[in-house]
């Protein structure tokens, strides 16, 4: 490990919240036996620095830099215990088992939902902490329900991606035109909205060289598209519903990847 730690340790992370429990996490923290302390900067954008964080009794290793988030992971994921104010940090705690500490700040309710599992307390409670420092590391169930529900969550995502519903595709395109009417403003700024569009066609063409035809096509249909729904726009000041079509328009990427579906 690059901070050389070679036997058991504990993260806290270099936050200024957590630094305001200094002396209950060094409490904790002896309680715990010969164990080193490890000041982790987890959210470098929130402020977090090891340097300026409050000097703690022990052994201390301090992470002066932010670590890529593989290596932050997979410190807290090999810690004895975690004392972190980030909702990402307790999530990575609970989903190796490392027990957590949870430091309160002043705004956010997302972080209630740590307190449905049992590997994370409110560090101003004491009892469940002391029973989380004896019990060690254990995932719960139901983080591992979690993370099935994820993991097919995002099956689901890519099976949209790869295979969209057509019955959506109106309604979608629609949106979407709206929106760069919207941008364009008037008609003197459609020359914004060809660009685009040009632009556009540059770029998917990198990507799928065999269908210049079939960009072409969509793209000129796309570019006649935002004009109709600007004009509807200027003259009816409503957004246009789009009405279904016999057949289906030709999507961009086919089952094999390439231009067009084929039938």
């Amino acid at each position: 490990m690059s901070l050389g730690l070679e036997s058991n340790y504990v993260v806290i992370q270099a936050n200024a919240a957590v630094g305001k429990y200094r002396s209950i996490i060094e409490s904790l923290v002896a309680s715990m036996g010969e164990i080193n302390a490890v000041i982790l900067p987890v959210c470098w954008c929130h402020g977090d620095r090891a340097e300026v964080f409050p000097e703690l009794k022990g052994r201390v290793f301090l992470s002066r830099e932010w670590l890529g988030p593989k290596l932050i992971s997979e410190i807290i994921g090999r810690a004895e215990f975690v004392f972190a104010s980030s909702l990402h940090a307790c999530i990575t705690a609970l989903s190796y088992g490392v027990p957590a500490a949870r430091v309160p700040i002043s705004w956010g309710r997302k972080y209630e939902l740590l307190d449905e599992f049992e590997g994370i307390a409110h560090i101003d409670k004491k009892e469940a902490l002391s029973s989380l420092i004896h019990r060690r590391r254990l995932v719960e169930a139901r983080v591992v329900e979690y993370a099935d529900r994820l993991d097919r969550y995002w099956d689901e995502v890519t099976d949209v991606v790869l295979q969209p519903p057509m019955e959506h595709c109106n309604v979608s395109r629609t949106l979407m035109l709206c929106w760069l009417a919207k941008v364009c403003g008037d008609q003197g700024r459609l020359g914004l909205t060809r660009r685009w569009v040009e632009t556009l066609r540059e770029s998917l063409a990198g990507y799928f060289p065999n269908s210049r035809f079939v960009l072409s096509r969509s793209l000129s249909f796309l570019k006649s598209s935002v004009v109709t729904a600007y004009c509807w726009i200027a003259r009816t000041k409503t957004p246009p519903i789009a009405e279904p079509r016999a057949e289906a328009e030709m999507p961009l990427i086919q089952d094999d990847g390439i231009g067009a579906r084929k039938s």
